[in-house]
């Protein structure tokens, strides 16, 4: 890490970043840039930098004549009674902070909610009221989600895009950490305004590709043939109606977009409002990346995170799922001609069929049609969004694994893990035997034959809780597995437990936001087990039940358990992969297993739960 000196407590923390894994030995470089002018900073700001300074040199010396900055190192000085005056100096007062109540909680607490009129920022909380600038936070990305066209007398404009499914694509292919530049609001407006002036200039001389949607190229109306071909060759122009960027706030929601003419043209003021404390997404083709920083004056092609930053992959170890190679991205994004994909989708089942499981590290998440063919029948071109396996980050593309589980065998061993988790933490018997029986029956709702199709399922030896996908989020239309799960748990009942025992309630809430999507609106889309309004009923129900828990048990109470769950699902499906994986470094044979759960140690099966008491 290289970076200047600041007051301690913001020090510590930095330093804190610093080999979080604790792997080998870090090397920092603090730079002082001397003491704060006096004017600005006053007498306490000169006293804290000397302090933090001293503080800084009192850390133990290590071997490269540098200091030891390591948690021990920062607690030692902690416990000098001498210097805890030193401490205080070179730390900032604590600011003010509002009043935290139990309604702000559980406001927050509603997180499938996407708008609540009681539900603030969390910042000051966190951090306090203080002043600083609004910061606002840059990605390049070479491929975008899609937006529609209107035609106008005035010529062709873009339409504000269809919040869900640009959603859809950045929930599925969010920024990384890796990829993120953020630095005050105000620099990046001037420099967004200059590189989209400079893009419009280009565009005017007809040095960079067409004016509109639609011209040439392959947009909507662009050639009748596309070649077998990935990359941006195959993306449309950037031109004046084009979104240059999308705007996205602190959850990832979608709040508009930026043409090339709106960043260029809007008032300097207005575009601070709308970027302060926001993500901005821009196409990679404005440019403006010199070394990591932003210079509005440099024209070369920025790298992006979609092929590695221009590298290739990292050698045949990342073609092994079983490794995992931190030079490479959990994520990528690709432009995909039809019969690319078709080619990709067939050479990965092939390789299941022989080996029982992929070897290849990616597997597909999200799939949006780019461009349609000449007929308009199919889709020509496609943005995929893939995931290295391991690296998930929401409920569908979880259920995509390596190797085949079935529902019965994920959730035998989800219940195996929840007894296990129940004994570690000496629950009593009724609590352990609703957290049980939630878990054996918490994916009963994958059993639809819409989740199955859309999940590309085998036929035979079904149902399954995991496949290898690809996954088709037309067909799943949305579909709640785990709303399915509840239902089936109201109707059949939770292998004997009480209805009138308020754990009864808990195990209903427990399998209903299992995923997190149920506190407290749930989703009714795809359900084809109820007609629409009785569904809503329904999913009003699991509202109320998640208000009636949610004051028995607290905000962190009521998440505790949610939590336990949780941890078992994710448990059981690894224990279930890992199986099959150490069967193949062994060299067996490759023939896939009957079943997953065959492969797994004996005692990862507890009997109780294998004959169903």
């Amino acid at each position: 890490m290289v970076c200047d000196l600041v007051a301690w407590e913001r020090m510590v923390q930095r330093l804190g970043r610093v080999n979080r894994r604790g792997m080998g030995a870090a090397r920092v470089l603090v730079i002082d840039q001397g003491p704060p002018d006096k004017k600005e900073a006053g007498e306490a700001g000169i006293v804290r930098h000397a302090a933090v300074r001293e503080l800084l040199e009192a850390l133990p010396p290590d071997e490269t004549d540098g200091h030891q900055a390591g948690p021990a190192a920062l607690a030692g000085l902690g416990d000098d009674s001498e210097r805890r005056k030193t401490i205080a100096d070179a730390s900032t007062s604590s600011p003010l902070y509002p009043a935290l109540t139990r309604p702000l909680v559980d406001a927050w607490a509603m997180t499938s909610l996407r708008e609540h009129t009681g539900r603030p920022e969390v910042g000051p909380w966190l951090r306090g009221w203080v002043e600083s600038d609004p910061q606002t936070t840059v990605v390049w990305r070479r491929f975008l989600p899609p937006v529609r066209f209107v035609h106008t007398n005035a010529g062709t404009r873009i339409s504000e895009p269809v919040n869900s499914e640009v959603e859809e694509f950045f929930e599925a292919a969010p920024p990384q950490g890796v990829e993120l530049l953020e630095t005050e609001t105000w620099q990046v407006v001037d420099w967004l305004k200059k590189r989209a002036r400079s893009r419009l200039k280009k565009l005017a001389k007809g040095m960079d590709g067409p004016r509109h949607p639609g011209d040439s190229g392959t947009g909507e109306n662009g050639d009748d043939s596309v070649a077998e071909a990935e990359g941006s060759a195959l993306l449309a122009p950037l031109n004046l109606g084009s979104p240059a960027a999308f705007l996205l706030d602190g959850n990832g929601k979608l709040e508009g977009t930026l043409s090339l003419e709106d960043a260029a043209d809007t008032k300097t003021e207005e575009l601070i409002q709308r970027l302060a404390g926001r993500k901005l997404i821009v196409d990679a083709r404005l440019n403006g990346l010199d070394h990591g920083l932003l210079d509005a004056s440099h024209d070369e092609p920025a790298l992006t995170i979609e092929d590695n930053w221009g590298k290739s992959e990292v050698g045949e170890d990342a073609l092994q799922i079983e490794s995992s190679s931190d030079d490479l991205p959990a994520m990528r994004v690709r432009v995909l001609s039809d019969s690319v994909r078709i080619r990709l989708a067939g050479e990965r089942k092939k390789s299941h069929e022989d080996s029982g499981s992929s070897p290849d590290p990616w597997h597909e998440t999200l799939a949006v049609p780019l461009q349609q063919s000449p007929d308009g029948d199919s889709t020509a071109v496609w943005l995929v969004v893939e995931k290295q396996r391991g690296a998930e980050t929401d409920e569908e593309a979880r259920a995509m694994a390596p190797v085949y589980q079935t529902l019965h065998e994920h959730q035998a061993q989800v219940a195996s893990e929840a007894a296990r988790i129940a004994a570690a933490l000496n629950l009593a018997e009724d609590d352990r035997a609703m957290l049980v029986a939630a878990a054996r029956h918490h994916d009963d709702g994958k059993r639809a034959s819409r989740w199955q199709r859309a999940f590309n399922a085998k036929r035979e030896d079904g149902p399954y809780a995991k496949t290898p996908g690809p996954l088709n989020r037309k067909v799943l239309n949305g579909y709640r597995h785990e709303f399915q799960s509840m239902l089936d748990a109201e109707g059949n009942g939770l292998d004997g437990l009480d209805r009138s025992d308020p754990r009864f309630d808990l195990a209903l809430h427990l399998i209903a936001a299992h995923h997190g999507r149920a506190r407290p609106v749930i989703g009714i889309e795809g359900c084809d087990s109820l007609p629409p309004t009785a569904a809503a009923h329904r999913a009003h129900e699991a509202a109320l039940r998640f208000a009636r828990l949610q004051r028995q048990w607290g905000p962190w109470g009521l998440a505790w358990w949610e939590a336990l769950l949780r941890a078992a699902d994710q448990r059981a499906s690894r224990a279930l992969e890992e199986a099959v994986l150490r069967k193949r470094r062994k060299g067996s044979s490759k023939n896939a297993p009957p079943s997953a759960s065959q492969e797994l140690q004996p005692d990862l099966f507890a009997t109780d739960v294998k004959e169903g008491k």
